[in-house]
């Protein structure tokens, strides 16, 4: 320990709160921003200084790893990242176009209902926020998240609508839902006269162009959690 038994319990009284207890190091130390009471010992830098060498040998290990799909957060932890599912529906509502990818949880009901809940769901969302926003909002409705997962949403002018899931990691996704229309959709599907715009989606080059465009993002994995 770095910290004598008597030590450790007469300087946590001088902290009055503000002292950080470390577990795994069974050791007190105080944020080197703080101001030391005076007669404490410097034993709180070593471990400032284990913890953030620790953070770095770990992020450094991850970035010699080749991983993109990672992300390093605090103390070096590395999360994975990853899209869950992907809809596609169109003005009327029908869905097009159903992708999924990660997706460890299933809705209990049968895909035509878990189809019109998610619609019903984000016309309702779009609504609340256009009507109770106290501001006015240019784009209007783009995401929102639970503590689990989050839902990015995108609508072209014509009413079609790109709803994909990811993990909380990912913080935006507009730019790819709109690469999904302009560079995917609309060049396999508007631009081919065998596909009819009001049915769901059946062409496999579509489908094998956004998969691969999916699993080509820099946060996919299809390993995470």
């Amino acid at each position: 320990t770095l910290f004598r038994s008597r030590e450790k319990k007469r300087n946590s009284k001088t902290f009055s709160g503000r002292c950080l207890h470390v577990r795994a190091l069974h050791c007190t130390f105080v944020h080197p921003t703080w101001r030391r009471p005076a007669g404490v010992t410097d034993c709180w830098r070593d471990a400032v200084d284990i913890i953030a060498r620790r953070g770095k040998d770990r992020a450094d290990h991850e970035r010699k790893r080749g991983s993109p799909d990672r992300e390093v957060g605090r103390f070096g932890v590395a999360r994975r990242m990853t899209v869950h599912n992907l809809y596609i529906f169109d003005r009327n509502g029908i869905c097009l176009h159903y992708s999924e990818w990660n997706r460890r949880k299933q809705a209990g009901i049968s895909k035509d209902e878990e189809y019109k809940l998610m619609y019903g769901m984000l016309f309702s969302i779009r609504s609340f926020v256009s009507k109770m926003s106290p501001v006015d909002m240019k784009d209007g409705f783009l995401a929102f998240q639970t503590s689990k997962y989050k839902l990015h949403y995108y609508e072209t002018p014509t009413g079609l609508k790109i709803v994909m899931n990811t993990d909380l990691s990912v913080t935006n996704a507009r730019d790819i839902l709109q690469q999904i229309y302009s560079n995917i959709y609309v060049e396999y599907v508007v631009k081919n006269p065998l596909c009819s715009l009001s049915d769901p989606i059946q062409s496999e080059l579509f489908r094998t162009k956004l998969d691969n465009y999916i699993r080509g993002l820099p946060f996919f994995s299809p390993r995470a959690g």
